[in-house]
Parts: C-alpha cells; sequence; structure tokens
C-alpha cells in the first residue's frame, strides 16, 4: 500500500490539540513506537490506513494532514471553554479529554457557522436577561423568560425526558444552540459557549437519567446567564463551592422553587420538615413530582435544611433511581438521530442559509453527515417542531 504526504509539523499540532500523546497514537495505529516517532520527524510517511487511525484519533479529516503549515490559531479550542472539577476550582485545558477537546471544536465550528448565518440572514443578536446576583432570583427571571412553569413539569402524564424536551424547545426558541450527543460517562456533564448570535449549550447524552439531562441544560443555562464558557465534571456533588455552586443553585430553583416545594411537602407529607436518611420514599415521591432525579431533591433538601449531608450520600452511593434512555418508541432513523443530537433551532437556520444560497446542499450533507434525501427529511422534522 503506498504512503502518503504527511507534513510532520501539522501531525505534532493535530496531536497536541486533541490532547493525543505519541504513544497513544501508536496503539490507535497499532504500530511500534518508533514508527510513530518516524512520522513526527518526517522521515517516514504514513500508510492510507494509517492515515485513517491518525485523523480518527485526532478528529480531523485525512486532508487536514496535508496542509503546508498548521492552522494559525492562537487558543486552542479547549483553552477557550474553563474545565471544572467536581469541588468547583478551574483545573484548565490539561483536564479535558481528546473526545472533549473534539466535541468543543466542533461545537466551536457549528457556533461560528450559525454566527455568521445570523448575521448573513439579518437575524438580530440574542437578548439574555439581566440576572440578580441571587441564584434563586435569577433562576426565577430565567423560568420568565422562557415562558416555563413549574405546572409544565408537575403535570400528570408528564415524563422526565419529555420534561428535558420541552425545556430544550424553550431554550431554543429564544435563540440558544443546542447539542444532544453521547461522549461518554467519563466525560464532562455539558459545556456552554457564550456568543452574540449563537449562544450554545452541550448536554452529554451519555448520561442514564433523563432528568439529570435537564439538570445540565439549566446548569449550563446559568453558566450563559453569567456570561461565561464552562465546561463542567460532576455537576451534582453536594460538596461544591463558587461559582458552581451558584449554577446548581439555579438549577434547583427552577425545577423545585422553594414556596412551591414547602406547599407540596404540607399538602402530601404532613408537613414534614426533617428527612432522614433512613428513609428514601419521600425522595422518590418528590422527584417524581417535579420529574427531576433523587439525588437532585436530595441536594435541594439539604440546602433548605430539610435534611443532612447523609440523605446526600444515601441517594449518591446506593444508585436507587432506575434509569432510563428517555428515547420515543419512534425507529430511529438518521434525520431523527441528527435532530436530537444538532437541534432544531441550528437545523432550521441551516435550511434558511440553503434556501437564501448562503450554504450548498453538498454543504448542508456533510454539515450533518446525511445524503440528500435524509437532509430533506430533517429539516422537514426540525420545521414541524417549530
Amino acid at each position: 500500500m503506498a504512503k502518503l504526504g504527511v507534513n510532520p509539523s501539522v501531525l505534532r499540532w493535530a496531536l497536541d490539540d486533541a490532547g493525543v500523546s505519541p504513544e497513544h497514537l501508536a496503539l490507535a495505529c497499532r504500530r511500534p513506537q518508533s514508527t510513530v516517532d518516524s512520522w513526527l520527524s518526517g522521515e517516514d510517511k504514513p500508510h492510507g490506513s494509517d492515515l485513517e487511525a491518525i485523523a480518527k484519533a485526532t478528529g480531523r479529516s485525512t486532508y487536514f494532514f496535508a496542509l503546508p503549515a498548521p492552522p494559525s490559531i492562537a487558543t486552542r479550542a479547549d483553552e477557550r471553554v474553563e474545565f471544572r472539577a467536581p469541588m468547583g476550582e478551574a483545573v484548565g485545558a490539561a483536564s479535558a479529554t481528546p473526545q472533549e477537546r473534539k466535541e468543543i471544536r466542533l461545537a466551536l465550528k457549528r457556533q461560528a457557522l450559525a454566527d455568521r448565518l445570523a448575521r448573513r440572514l439579518e437575524h438580530e443578536p440574542v437578548q439574555l436577561p439581566t440576572i440578580a446576583r441571587s441564584a434563586e432570583d435569577a433562576a426565577r427571571t430565567a423560568a420568565t423568560w422562557l415562558g416555563w412553569s413549574v405546572s409544565q413539569q408537575t403535570r400528570s402524564g408528564a415524563s422526565k425526558g419529555g420534561v428535558f424536551n420541552e425545556l430544550r424547545r424553550a431554550v431554543e426558541d429564544r435563540g440558544i444552540l443546542t447539542t444532544f450527543k453521547a461522549i461518554g460517562e467519563d466525560s464532562c456533564r455539558g459545556f456552554s459557549l457564550r456568543g452574540e448570535f449563537a449562544p450554545s449549550i452541550f448536554v452529554n447524552a451519555s448520561t442514564l437519567w433523563p432528568a439529570a439531562r435537564t439538570f445540565t441544560l439549566l446548569h449550563e443555562l446559568a453558566h450563559l446567564l453569567r456570561h461565561e464558557n464552562s465546561a463542567c465534571h460532576g455537576l451534582e456533588a453536594g460538596d461544591l463551592t463558587g461559582i458552581e455552586r451558584w449554577c446548581n443553585r439555579f438549577a434547583a430553583e427552577f425545577l423545585m422553587p422553594a414556596d412551591h416545594l414547602l406547599a407540596y411537602i404540607d399538602a402530601y407529607h404532613s408537613r414534614k420538615r426533617w428527612f432522614p436518611a433512613t428513609d428514601t420514599e419521600p425522595i422518590r415521591l418528590i422527584a417524581n413530582r417535579y420529574k427531576t432525579s433523587w439525588f437532585a431533591v436530595a441536594i435541594r433538601l439539604k440546602d433548605m435544611g430539610l435534611a443532612d449531608q447523609s440523605l446526600v450520600d444515601a441517594v449518591k452511593n446506593n444508585r436507587l433511581e432506575p434509569a432510563g434512555s428517555g428515547w420515543s418508541n419512534e425507529p430511529q432513523t438518521r434525520p431523527l438521530i441528527r435532530n436530537r443530537e444538532y437541534g432544531s433551532s441550528f437545523t432550521r437556520l441551516v435550511a434558511e442559509g440553503l434556501e437564501r444560497s448562503l450554504l450548498t446542499e453538498f454543504d448542508g450533507r456533510q454539515l450533518f453527515s446525511v445524503n440528500g434525501d435524509e437532509l430533506r427529511q430533517l429539516i422537514g422534522r426540525a420545521r414541524g417542531a417549530a
């Protein structure tokens, strides 16, 4: 098999940008370390199958490695996003996994495209509400801005997955792009990217609990309202500090407003004012009522002085809450999957760009990795959700 021309400096740049070590690349290509070292030095060139493995490991196309020089980008994509550890402290881009870096890079590319399209289509900038310093007050402002009421969550027949979908639509209707893709349970729960015309939220679909996805969506919305780029691990940890704890309080107040929750406890739990770790049945009932997770309920009760850390630990460690995909029973076609991943708002924006000849059909097919017929189905589905 013929060897292919690869620019060593571009290869080194791509490995650094993706957070992939030469040792990891050798394993991915199933080649000796000495062979990879020869590629990096320019002494040898990879075969076609090697180049495909390199492209997959770094999240780049095979054509990328033939560039005459590395991209002239001063700051790597993942360095534009502040990663936070479970305790809330910033840990920097070095802690980002290759998969996380890849998804942030792709999200930034989608955001840049959406920004260009929105400007050329003469859309108005996204107007985020001005929020108060208090997380609880900010949550109430956000709920009004989204046209959201707690009755939408607590109505009979609503599912946890359904609440996530409804809330996602409400967020998109205000101009925020959302992406919902599986990137592994060990990756960040989500991240947010601020922007004038296309602020964006990414939610990791690998989380097994639909209610946890809702909490992540709101947590990242809180970061956007604070005008922050952030990627968060362990959003539901009970001992968060600083910004992460503020964003968690925002999400908890949004889903379980204190006055509404207390009224529910008074009406259905005999004015109970303490929830011990030995009795998780009320936690299950409250979670079902508000379509949120058991863990979020335990944290909320603790913050309201109705429980202590032992309840949080009991729910966290025992994993009592049943998991579920939250997907519909509809056949999982590619247009359905792509619409779920990239959201109706982004798809409709691309469709408008196609109609105005700002994009070609080939551009659209490449963006979503679909064929022509699937692209038309995808656009139709997105417009039907408007």
